[in-house]
């Protein structure tokens, strides 16, 4: 019996553990998760405002075992979606270490006590990272991993593991590829979010480089679609797919977009960077639009739409 045949039948997950609950995707998809219904336990090292959580929450660290084995015992969870973790190679560049702590050994502890306790369905935030410096414009679910930075090769390294945990174990697991991330929450470095909050403060913007760096984007709302749909998928499912809007752009594109919604914007590319730029592909996403009927909200404009909405009423 494959891992496909095991999980046919099965009902939605109705107790699920979101972990990184205090994050930028995190946060959003409990709050989702907990409007369907659901019984949603949040845990992060972080903890949340009281008066935006809909859900119950657990502070604690993704590194200690005995607290992630003690989590799944209590709650008899049977969804998990890992959220947590480092989120990009900007956090923490001075400590690799730590980075493949967070990452890896949370995840196996994660892993583990998911395949202990036979969890319905376990989806994990891969990212585009991952596939790092490739020659290839467009890539698919089959590409190669070649990550640049510590980050990346770490979420290569738990992607793989999703895998291994699947075949030999037939734990129902599964790794989203997610693309840019902006949007709402978003903390950690971001060109779009610089650029909207320096336009509506009436400051100028000197982001590095010549404007010709291209990304694969993707808005907050249109990841905590695809990981709700990585849940609730019945059977037949790969164990990783691509996720991300329609768009890939350079940053001269987004600075256009942006000064197109705020016409008062003031950038100018051409400050050096002090740091590898790696080429990122374009991610073919047919793969999530037929297995987890995917189909992003949000093209690049409408995104940005909502993000300058969202930080003028914030």
């Amino acid at each position: 019996m494959d891992v496909e045949q095991y999980f046919e039948g099965k009902t939605k997950p109705q107790t699920v553990l979101v972990t990184g609950s205090a994050g930028m995707i995190g946060s959003e998809l409990a709050t989702k998760l907990s409007l369907q219904g659901r019984k949603v336990i949040g845990f992060d090292i972080t903890p949340p405002l009281p008066h935006t959580v809909l859900y119950e929450t657990v502070k604690g660290d993704l590194t200690d075992r005995k607290a992630i084995s003690k989590l799944f015992k209590k709650y008899s969870f049977d969804g998990v979606i890992h959220c947590g973790g480092i989120s990009g190679p900007m956090v923490k560049p001075e400590d690799p270490g730590a980075v493949c702590a967070i990452n890896i050994e949370a995840t196996i502890s994660l892993l583990e006590a998911a395949r202990q306790l036979n969890i319905s369905r376990f989806v994990y935030c891969s990212s585009i990272s991952a596939y790092g410096d490739i020659s290839q414009d467009t890539v698919s679910e089959d590409g190669s991993f070649r990550p640049v930075d510590v980050y990346g090769a770490t979420k290569a390294a738990c992607d793989v593991l999703v895998h291994s945990y699947r075949m030999e174990h037939m734990l129902s697991g599964v790794a989203l590829r997610i693309g840019r991330v902006y949007g709402p929450g978003r903390t950690t470095e971001s060109l779009i979010a610089d650029l909207i909050s320096d336009a509506l403060e009436g400051r100028s913007s000197r982001p590095l480089g010549d404007g010709t760096n291209r990304y694969h984007y993707i808005y907050r709302d249109d990841v905590v679609s695809a990981l709700v749909l990585a849940l609730d998928a019945g059977h037949d499912l790969s164990s990783a797919y691509n996720i991300a809007g329609y768009d890939i752009a350079s940053d001269a594109e987004v600075a256009n977009i942006v000064s197109n919604h705020l016409p008062n914007a003031d950038i100018i590319f051409g400050l050096p960077e002090n740091s590898l730029v790696t080429k990122r592909p374009f991610l073919d996403i047919s793969a999530a639009q037929l297995d987890l009927n995917y189909s992003p909200k949000f093209d690049l404009n409408k995104g940005i739409i909502a993000y300058i909405e969202w930080m003028q009423n914030k």
